[in-house]
């Protein structure tokens, strides 16, 4: 624990960003800095081991006198003030996640709905250092972007639902918590997101840039795509993990609803070249017309026939279960 209060408390000397981006981030929100952190965490923590460890000695050893009455008074100060601190950073870090705000923007595009619309996510690797673009809801890292250091999440989802109107449009909601109802506006307002659409392409991005420091406001985006009714669209295999509830016509198509082609009705998107899921209705159901039981010394006997007349025997004595077809009955 020695080892890991050194180790720890001088990266806030050193390079304190180092810790943000592997460690503990809500050390930015309690006003401390990491290296007072590490002194706190670390008395709440070994003092109680160490008393512990005394207890031990004195049950291996009664007469054994380890500390005096002024030293264990005044580590059971320290670990109180230490109870006290931690319980304060606590409360701050709650405080300044204790309400929540939207912000929600709207774009047209002039997409016509006799064209067949590409939705897909795209990544900027140049951040994000990703071999796989995909939903991480609680992964997110410090990135540097136009010379200033950002949050780059991962954290958003995305919807297809049905225009109110004849007209193309996304609309954009961003979520994040904050001390004060303006607080938790104005963090959601900094979330940056931005989307382009590239003649019959979509292109989303996979991923927003927050404020540094924001890392425990449950930052969030979630872009809802309103389509017209007759509108095609197909989507990208890099949507995969992204798709949040999509209402489908014509039951569920399974989770894979990638790389396939969509129309949307009045019931919501319609697959075009899904497989066919075969209905219940057409699946033969074979039901016992008959069923016959047999209890004796020798064991059981149970015959079952079918609606096709087909018999089958079950007979189970001292040798075990034995299952076989019979043309009689049970004699």
């Amino acid at each position: 624990m020695l080892i890991s209060l050194f180790a720890v408390g001088s990266v806030g000397f050193i390079n304190e960003n180092w810790f943000y981006d592997n460690g503990i981030p809500f050390h930015h929100l309690t006003a401390f800095p990491l290296w007072v952190e590490s002194i706190i965490l670390f008395f709440l923590i070994a003092i109680p081991f160490f008393f512990l460890f005394i207890l031990g000695m004195k049950i291996l050893s009664p007469q054994a006198k380890l500390l005096g009455r002024t030293a264990n008074l005044s580590l059971f100060g320290i670990w109180l003030v230490a109870l006290l601190v931690t319980i304060f950073m606590a409360t701050k870090v709650y405080m300044h996640r204790a309400f929540t705000g939207n912000v929600i923007e709207t774009r047209e595009l002039p997409v016509p709905v006799t064209d067949t619309l590409q939705i897909r996510m795209i990544d900027n690797s140049d951040l994000s250092g990703n071999m796989e673009l995909k939903r991480r809801w609680g992964e997110s890292k410090e990135v540097v972007f136009d010379g200033e250091s950002k949050l780059y999440s991962n954290n958003l989802k995305l919807n297809i639902k049905q225009s109110d109107s004849d007209k193309v449009y996304v609309k954009i909601k961003k979520r994040s918590k904050g001390k004060s109802n303006l607080n938790a506006k104005e963090n959601a307002a900094g979330i940056a997101y931005r989307f382009e659409l590239q003649d019959d392409a979509l292109n989303l991005d996979g991923y927003f840039l927050a404020d540094e420091g924001t890392r425990l406001l449950d930052q969030r985006v979630y872009v809802d795509v309103y389509l017209p009714e007759g509108t095609v669209i197909y989507l990208d295999k890099s949507s995969a993990s992204f798709l949040d509830f999509i209402e489908l016509d014509g039951g569920n198509y399974g989770l894979a609803l990638e790389k396939h082609y969509y129309k949307m009705t009045d019931n919501g998107l319609k697959c075009l070249d899904c497989p066919e899921m075969e209905s219940n209705d057409e699946i033969e159901t074979t039901k016992p017309e008959s069923f016959q039981m047999q209890i004796d010394k020798k064991g059981v006997k149970v015959q079952v026939t079918n609606a096709k007349k087909e018999k089958a025997l079950v007979k189970i004595d001292e040798n075990g279960v034995h299952i076989e077809t019979v043309e009689d009955s049970l004699k």
